[in-house]
């Protein structure tokens, strides 16, 4: 994309994460210094090719990320989406190349589509897909398809490029709204996309289509995206999306159906009171609480305006409070969500995963913070890293190195809460927990685990 791009470029010396710039797949990869070239590049392999290497060219790396790559057989043997090997690698600089391999495991590999994932910090951040003994006119991803994702929001901004949003390969029931989003270059034009919608497996339902979506497009190169709309919550299971040009398949993307949040049936069944005095420390508080999970597309709130009453979503329902368990009794029974609270947060277990939420403060919504709390010049310590960034306290901010007078980037800037909005060219770059304040000072925020303060700045 190319506001992405650019705003790449501006915000070099405050790199917000790991980027992949590309992907090759090769049969050799020849040491050249401290990278690697390759040889024999493909993404389609033989059967008998006894060593597959991958060639990952990375930068704005932090010597902190954690990253992981993960060989996936999308459908050479029985169990889809099969990891088949993964290993970790920790950068030793920002810019780079990432060599993994995978060496054959028996006399012949299984025929069949593959791909790479790359993971930092937990996130996936790239994939590329390949395939071992197949004709190349099955290969499930064309070289003019540069990503395929799916997301809870996709459109054009201000400025006529993509936004998305809540990229996932993973959601939730209550998703009713799913977008796929294509990145290709070098297409011959005028031409028509066709995003086919597929149910892999759920319940007894396997390989079915349940939408078509033709996509006419005039440029050679770009993004095109696409949606598809449930009136009712999704059923659970294994979905993908194909991508088609011109009748040729070039892509396909995989993404899983699954109930993430406590979906429950309001009810008026009386419940035995909790004795909140049992256990103060733990129960109390919880009761009179709002809690906020951060992590998904729309905020999830739930709270617990009484002992017996546990509200999310707006929905009531009746429950009793342990000192490790909320009980709710639901329409379809009775359902046990353990929890704990650790460091002012509540990690709640909903169907097999974790929530984390963090406590909101004690109005319905956030405060929204008048500028002028935020005003001068914040640095953060030598040896975390050498950078500052000043706000005029009138939603303007700039940022740059303290090794040099060079402003590297400019925009704006708000405030709600406890939070810090950046904002480049109109682009929401991401978010700054403020984490300390005296009256109207802003006294210190956190960005990326590094801690920015008016009294680190020379003076």
């Amino acid at each position: 994309m190319k506001k992405i791009v650019l705003l790449t470029l501006l915000w070099s010396l405050w790199a917000f994460s790991m980027q992949i710039k590309q992907i090759d797949m090769a049969k050799e990869a020849i040491p050249t210094g401290d990278t690697y070239g390759t040889e024999g590049f493909t993404d389609n392999f033989s059967t008998h090719q006894k060593v597959i290497y991958g060639i990952a060219r990375y930068s704005h790396a932090s010597l902190s990320d954690k990253v992981l790559i993960k060989w996936i057989a999308e459908d050479a043997i029985n169990v889809p989406n099969y990891e088949i090997a993964k290993s970790t690698y920790s950068p030793d600089k920002s810019s780079g190349v990432i060599h993994v391999a995978l060496t054959l495991p028996a006399k012949v590999w299984p025929k069949g589509h593959y791909r790479i994932e790359i993971y930092s910090n937990g996130r996936k951040i790239a994939e590329k897909h390949f395939s071992i003994g197949m004709p190349k006119s099955q290969m499930t991803q064309d070289a003019h398809i540069t990503n395929l994702s799916v997301a809870t929001y996709a459109d054009h901004d201000k400025d006529g490029y993509i936004d998305t949003k809540g990229i996932s390969d993973t959601f939730d029931v209550t998703q009713r709204k799913l977008f796929a989003v294509v990145e290709y270059k070098d297409l011959k034009v005028p031409g028509k996309f066709t995003f086919e919608w597929y149910v892999d497996k759920a319940g007894d339902i396997s390989n079915q289509r349940i939408l078509s979506t033709p996509l006419q497009t005039l440029r050679p190169s770009g993004v095109a995206y696409t949606q598809i709309i449930m009136d009712e919550n999704w059923p659970i299971g294994d979905f993908r999306v194909d991508v088609y040009y011109n009748g040729q398949k070039l892509a396909v993307k995989d993404f899983k159906i699954r109930n993430i949040s406590p979906h429950l049936e309001t009810t008026n069944t009386p419940q035995a009171s909790t004795n909140t005095a049992q256990h103060p420390s733990i129960v109390q508080n919880l009761i009179g609480s709002k809690w906020i999970d951060r992590s998904t597309a729309k905020p999830l709130v739930l709270s617990f305006p009484s002992p017996t009453q546990f509200n999310y979503g707006g929905n009531v329902f009746t429950c009793t409070i342990d000192e490790k368990v909320i009980k709710v009794n639901g329409n379809k029974g009775l359902i046990i969500f353990p929890y704990t609270i650790k460091n002012n947060k509540l990690y709640l277990e909903l169907n097999g995963n974790t929530g984390v939420f963090e406590r909101m403060p004690s109005s319905t919504e956030p405060v929204v913070t008048p500028l002028g709390k935020l005003k001068g010049r914040y640095c953060s310590s030598k040896n975390e890293s050498n950078e500052w960034i000043s706000f005029d306290g009138a939603g303007h901010f700039s940022f740059g190195s303290l090794a040099n007078s060079i402003v590297a980037a400019e925009g704006s800037y708000t405030l709600k809460g406890e939070w810090i909005s950046i904002h480049v060219k109109g682009e929401n770059l991401g978010k700054i927990h403020i984490t300390k304040q005296q009256n109207a000072h802003i006294d210190a925020f956190e960005f990326d685990k590094i801690t920015y303060t008016q009294a680190r700045c020379p003076r």
